[in-house]
């Protein structure tokens, strides 16, 4: 079975939102490989000397145990402009390290800087991202994520966003949709509405 991976934002030698990418490694240890017990490799983790300052990816990497660490310096990617693309069969449910059903979508972007992923008529997440739609009094989430994503959690346990259903004609609700991820909050990579290619 393919690994998973886990990609933890590492502030200044710290891991953010632990307990959220916890609980998900653990979860999905449990119903893919069986796994009993939990793991912690954040407790202990040992960070190189050149990744101690600012902001770096961590990747733990497993299957039913931990099989390997890595870090990496975290780049932003644009989200200025977006595509929408269209795949009923999509499946992310579990963060798999293989991500080439989601690389050949994103590949599908043409000038677009970013897509949004439409399943079964509603929209569901980003390449990398979960997504928040944002009409300037409320910021919806989608129900229909392909992977329920660490930040998404944490904003929805403090009741920051809520979930809805929302279609590709919903779109016109909203003036800006936001890309959200362990590395990205509210405002930190935005498009407006407007900058959305259709299809």
């Amino acid at each position: 079975m393919c690994r998973l991976v886990e990609s933890v934002r590492v502030s200044n030698g710290a891991a953010l939102n632990a307990e959220y990418h916890l609980e998900r490694m653990n979860r999905s240890r449990r119903e893919l490989f069986g796994a009993r017990g939990d793991i912690d490799p954040l407790s202990s983790l040992a960070i190189p000397e050149e990744y101690r300052a600012g902001i770096v990816k961590c990747r733990l990497l497993y299957r039913a145990e931990l099989e390997a660490v890595e870090f990496h310096h975290y780049r932003v990617r644009p989200a200025g402009s977006v595509r929408l693309v269209y795949d009923d069969t999509v499946d992310y449910t579990y963060k798999y390290e293989d991500r080439a059903a989601l690389d050949r979508l994103f590949g599908m972007r043409g000038e677009c800087d970013e897509i949004i992923i439409v399943r079964r008529g509603v929209l569901t997440d980003a390449s990398s991202a979960n997504i928040v739609l944002d009409d300037g009094s409320r910021l919806i989430t989608p129900d229909t994520p392909l992977l329920r994503g660490t930040m998404r959690a944490r904003l929805l346990d403090r009741g920051i966003i809520a979930e809805g259903r929302i279609t590709p004609d919903d779109l016109r609700s909203f003036a800006r949709v936001h890309f959200i991820n362990a590395f990205a909050d509210i405002g930190d990579r935005t498009a407006e509405i407007d900058r959305i290619v259709m299809g």
